[in-house]
């Protein structure tokens, strides 16, 4: 069975061209159509009573195309929100990745600069068996490793479909990650996706997501020393609205972090076994949850 295979670009597409037609529609409908025979002829009756007689299916028809451009819009950006978070997740692990390599090659100049400028005492012996000592390095001065280069902090990606994907990545004095700000555009089609994270202690974090519809979900987290944690997920729609969910949870620090997420609300969904809902680490689009159900 092939694969199904949804091109949400020409969906987006489509969705402008029927709002334009949409438009269109509109002014036929709603425009000044009492002409004069001195405008146009004896025709001018005519063309009044066409405009009357059609005005209830052009109303009909502009019902229709918002509902029809509506729907190729939502279901354009949902889709593209769903690819755009993978895309981010990439993005930054490539960041992180490069970063990575930036850190050994570092570490590995540092080292050599250290083992070949201090040098230490050798002691031997002569072939008549005398000792004698000699002052040398560990390391070849002459011979230094790749220079690391400046710190990347920022990742940028352009596939061939037009696409764009950047990361910008902010680090401590130690090297440890404080910081993610991705960003993702489909090129050309107008639609963006945005995500900026920044990382805290025990697994903590605040992951602010812009998604292409204009809603925006912020989910808070904060961990503890011993591993639980809570979790606040806003969700901010379109039209203003908002809904907030919090959770607490396991696993949530540590050099392995595995969270598991239970909702707090009483009222909560269950499951088919009688639990409470369950979460296994991260509302859509965010990119630090990682985790199980339970």
């Amino acid at each position: 069975m092939p694969d199904i295979v949804i091109d949400y670009e020409l969906l987006n597409q489509l969705g402008k061209d029927t709002d334009t037609l949409k438009h269109k529609v509109s002014d036929a409908r709603t425009g000044d159509h009492n002409y004069s025979e001195n405008e146009i002829g004896r025709v001018a009756w005519v063309v009044s009573l066409y405009y009357q007689a059609w005005s209830g299916a052009f109303k009909h028809a502009w019902d229709l195309l918002e509902s029809l451009s509506g729907t190729y819009t939502a279901v354009a950006q949902q889709w593209f929100d769903q690819d755009a978070a993978y895309a981010a997740t990439a993005n930054e692990q490539a960041q992180g990745f490069t970063h990575a390599i930036w850190s050994m090659k570092k570490q590995a100049y540092d080292n050599w600069q250290k083992l070949s400028h201090e040098p230490i005492t050798v002691h031997g012996f002569d072939k008549n068996g005398n000792p004698y000592e000699i002052q040398t390095t560990i390391a070849d001065p002459d011979k230094p490793p790749e220079a690391p280069g400046d710190e990347p902090q920022h990742y940028e990606f352009t596939s061939a479909d037009g696409s764009e994907h950047s990361t910008t990545s902010t680090y401590d004095s130690d090297g440890k990650l404080t910081s993610n700000d991705t960003y993702v555009t489909d090129g050309d089609g107008g639609m963006s996706y945005h995500e900026h994270t920044a990382f805290g202690d025990n697994g903590s974090y605040t992951s602010t997501v812009n998604h292409p519809d204009g809603s925006t979900t912020v989910e808070t987290v904060h961990g503890n020393s011993d591993g639980t944690g809570t979790r606040t997920d806003v969700y901010t729609g379109p039209d203003g609205e908002t809904t907030t969910t919090t959770y607490t949870g396991t696993g949530v620090g540590g050099d392995h972090p595995n969270p598991v997420w239970t909702n707090t609300d009483p009222d909560a969904a269950k499951d088919d076994d009688g639990g409470g809902d369950h979460d296994g680490g991260g509302s859509n689009g965010s990119h630090t949850g990682v985790g199980s159900t339970a």
